[in-house]
């Protein structure tokens, strides 16, 4: 046996018979990364969010909202478009909740959820097809899948997906189909995106707004957007939020340094009595690292592991499973974290180890 592989063979021996110190340790790293990973899971969710509210092109875009009564397809060669419809409906059989039904057309440009399920089809939005997308939240709550039928606004449609329920809540209909629902039925809320091509924005806003206008006399203006002002306010909203949460991270990590460190130079002057008798055989202050470094790795990666298991529970336990998500990214950020720390509680601890002769700790190992 080479010496790298005893230094492996006896950091296990003593972890094995000192478990329960060990124990100790993990669950005291696990409270310490919690926090931290949280922060990064959350980090995750706000990027997540920022990519499917945000759209290839978006900057060179108008937004126009308004109130109508007509679903109305606007025409223009020279200018493309998406409208999406919103409707919020009573449902009875679901203790009167009121749920968003969102209509959208096919050339809707932002990005679709993961899905279990499928998405339109293209002659199903021609159509106006008695399809529907349902989030994973109603879905769960009463007990819906893909293939089920649903009842909206008396009639019924079959369900070909469940949404991910933190991006898109409610139900997701074909416009056309939305169109067959509501039409003549009050005011809906629409929401039409105007791609610029030539001219300015304010003169494409004029002639959008000429044509609804013109289309339904009764609509009502709520809003008006350029896709500039849009999506600079969804960055800035991004680096704000993760700022703000990679400073929590890091004011949380510091703490936890500095608290394990407490733990870990504590757990060197237990034991310099052992690391005496180990460098009086020959070991040298480089393997005397690497076995510590070694423990710390093991139980860095345990912690780690233990707060990866729990992160998914604890959320829905706190109702928080929709702003954290938990992916390879997080999963990678975890293990490099938890490395690192290995590297700098290593060297914390060994610093002072450097400050004791063999043979003053040979002598604390006699006392023991």
């Amino acid at each position: 046996m080479n010496r790298k592989k005893y230094i492996l063979y006896q950091i296990w021996l003593k972890i094995l018979h000192q478990k329960k110190k060990y124990l100790l340790y993990v669950l005291s790293f696990y409270v310490g990364l919690l926090l931290p990973a949280f922060c990064l899971a959350n980090i995750r969710s706000v990027d997540r969010v920022f990519y499917f509210t945000t759209f290839h092109g978006m900057k060179n875009t108008v937004q126009i909202d308004w109130f109508g009564k007509k679903f109305e397809e606007f025409s223009d060669e020279n200018m493309n478009c998406f409208i999406k419809a919103y409707q919020e409906e009573d449902f009875t059989e679901w203790n009167h909740k009121y749920v968003s039904v969102i209509g959208i057309d096919e050339n809707y440009a932002y990005p679709i959820p993961d899905l279990d399920g499928r998405m339109f089809h293209e002659q199903e939005m021609k159509d106006g097809a008695m399809v529907c997308l349902l989030d994973m939240q109603c879905a769960k709550e009463y007990g819906y899948q893909p293939g089920d039928s649903l009842m909206i606004h008396g009639k019924q449609y079959k369900i070909i997906g469940i949404m991910d329920s933190s991006i898109y809540s409610g139900i997701v209909i074909p416009y056309r189909t939305m169109k067959k629902l509501y039409q003549n039925d009050g005011k809906i809320q629409f929401t039409g995106t105007f791609f610029i091509r030539n001219g300015q924005a304010e003169d494409v806003s004029n002639h959008v707004m000429k044509w609804i206008a013109d289309h339904d006399p009764n609509a009502e203006l709520i809003s008006m957007s350029s896709g500039v002002e849009l999506y600079d306010n969804a960055v800035r909203t991004k680096d704000q939020w993760r700022l703000l949460r990679l400073i929590i991270a890091g004011i949380a990590l510091l703490f936890f340094l500095l608290n394990e460190s407490i733990v870990i130079i504590e757990k060197v002057e237990n034991e310099r009595g052992m690391s005496g008798v180990n460098m009086a055989v020959g070991a040298s202050g480089a393997e005397i690292k690497v076995a510590a470094f070694g423990e710390n790795v093991v139980i860095s990666l345990c912690a780690a592991v233990l707060v990866l298991l729990t992160m998914n529970p604890l959320a829905k336990m706190f109702a928080l499973d929709n702003v954290i998500v938990l992916d390879r990214v997080v999963v990678i950020e975890m293990a490099f974290t938890a490395f690192m720390l290995c590297g700098i509680l290593t060297w914390c601890s060994m610093r002072r180890m450097k400050l004791y002769q063999i043979s003053y700790m040979l002598k604390i190992k006699e006392t023991e």
